[in-house]
C-alpha cells in the first residue's frame, strides 16, 4: 500500500484547498461536494482485511458499518454498526412526505403518471387494486402496471428483498419490511400509507408477505392528504388478506388472478386477522381501515374506498396503488 502525506494541498493558482492542524482539517474555501458515495457490500461480501476505521453500507442491514479491527479473543473481524434514523431529507417517512406532495395532483385513473412518480422516488409499483379488480378478478402482469385492478407478478416471483423502514416519525416502527399505498377516491387524493411487517427483522421478498398463508402483524402509519398523520404501533393490527387466497409459493394464486376467493388490500387499525374469507372485514369499522375489500364475495360487491374519517361506502370511482423499494 502506498500513502501521500501532507499538510496543506493547494491548487495550481496557489490558493489552499485544504490543511491539516493536529486533529483539525482546515477547508479555506468551505466543503461543498456534490455528493459523497461510500462503499456498499452486503454481511458476506465486506472487504477482506480492511483497514481499521474502513467505513460502508450494509445493503442487507440497512446499516453504516465500521471496521474496528480484529478480536483479540477468537480472531475475528469486529464490524460496528451506526444505528439511528436519518435526517435532514432522508428516511421512510422524509420519503413518504415528499410523495404526498407529489401525489396529490392526480386521479384514481391516472395510473401510469402515478407509477412514475414512485418511480421517481426508488419504489416499484405492484399493484392497483380497485372495485372489481381486488382479487379473484385482478389480473396478473410482467409489465410495468399502466391499468387499474392488475399486480405485478414477476415482482412476486423475483425473490428481490425490501429493504427496512427508517427514519419513521416513531421510531418503533424502524427496521422493518414495509409497502406504501397511496389511496385515490375519484378526483380526491386521500394520502398515503406504510402496513409495517413487524414479524420480520431484516429485508425480505415480497412473497413473504403473502406465503405461506397465514396472519401477518402490522405497524401501521398514515400520512393524509392534508399532511395529518395517524400511527398505530399497539401491537393489535394483523392481516391475513384472505384464508383462501390459496396463493402459490410465491405469493399469489395464478399469473391471471390474484386470489382463488376473497381479499382485503390494507389494514384496519386494532383489528387483528383482518381476512377477506369470514373476516374481520374494513367495513366493520370505516373510521380506523384504510384499502379496499372482497368480502366474502365477488370483486364487484363492495363498491366502497376505505380511508379513515375519509372514506367513500357508496363509489365504483376509486384505486390503491401498492409499492415497494428494495435494498
Amino acid at each position: 500500500m502506498s500513502y501521500v502525506r501532507a499538510n496543506t494541498l493547494q491548487a495550481l493558482n496557489g490558493n489552499t484547498l485544504f490543511s491539516i492542524s493536529g486533529n483539525t482539517v482546515n477547508f479555506p474555501k468551505g466543503y461543498t461536494p456534490s455528493s459523497l458515495v461510500i462503499p456498499t457490500w452486503t454481511t458476506s461480501g465486506r472487504p477482506n482485511s480492511p483497514a481499521i476505521g474502513y467505513i460502508g453500507y450494509n445493503t442487507e442491514t440497512v446499516t453504516l458499518e465500521v471496521y474496528y479491527g480484529i478480536d483479540s479473543f477468537d480472531n475475528s473481524d469486529i464490524w460496528a454498526k451506526c444505528d439511528g434514523n436519518l435526517s435532514g431529507g432522508g428516511g421512510t417517512g422524509s420519503v413518504m412526505e415528499s410523495l404526498n406532495s407529489a401525489l396529490s395532483s392526480y386521479n384514481y385513473n391516472d395510473v401510469s403518471s402515478i407509477r412514475t412518480v414512485f418511480e421517481s422516488e426508488g419504489y416499484v409499483l405492484i399493484s392497483t387494486p380497485c372495485y372489481n379488480g381486488m382479487a379473484e378478478n385482478q389480473s396478473g402482469t410482467s409489465s410495468a402496471i399502466t391499468s387499474r385492478g392488475y399486480f405485478k407478478y414477476t415482482e412476486w416471483d423475483s425473490g428481490n428483498n425490501i429493504e427496512l423502514t427508517n427514519g419513521m416519525p416513531n421510531s418503533t416502527m424502524d427496521g422493518y419490511p414495509y409497502m406504501l399505498f397511496a389511496g385515490y377516491d375519484g378526483s380526491n387524493y386521500r394520502g398515503i400509507a406504510c402496513s409495517i411487517y413487524r414479524d420480520y427483522s431484516s429485508p425480505t421478498p415480497l412473497k413473504s408477505f403473502f406465503y405461506p398463508n397465514q396472519d401477518r402483524n402490522l405497524y401501521c402509519y398514515v400520512l393524509n392528504a392534508d399532511g395529518s398523520t395517524v400511527e398505530d404501533v399497539s401491537g393489535g393490527t394483523s392481516t391475513y388478506y384472505s384464508d383462501n387466497q390459496n396463493p402459490n409459493s410465491n405469493g399469489y394464486y395464478q399469473t391471471s388472478r390474484f386470489a382463488q376467493d376473497d381479499g382485503c388490500w390494507g389494514f384496519r387499525i386494532g383489528t387483528q386477522r383482518l381476512d377477506g374469507n369470514g373476516g374481520p372485514y374494513l367495513t366493520q369499522d370505516s373510521s380506523k381501515s384504510y384499502g379496499c375489500e372482497n368480502r366474502n364475495s365477488g370483486d364487484s360487491c363492495c363498491p366502497e374506498m376505505f380511508w379513515g374519517p375519509s372514506s367513500n361506502t357508496s363509489t365504483t370511482n376509486y384505486t390503491f396503488f401498492f409499492a415497494v423499494k428494495y435494498v
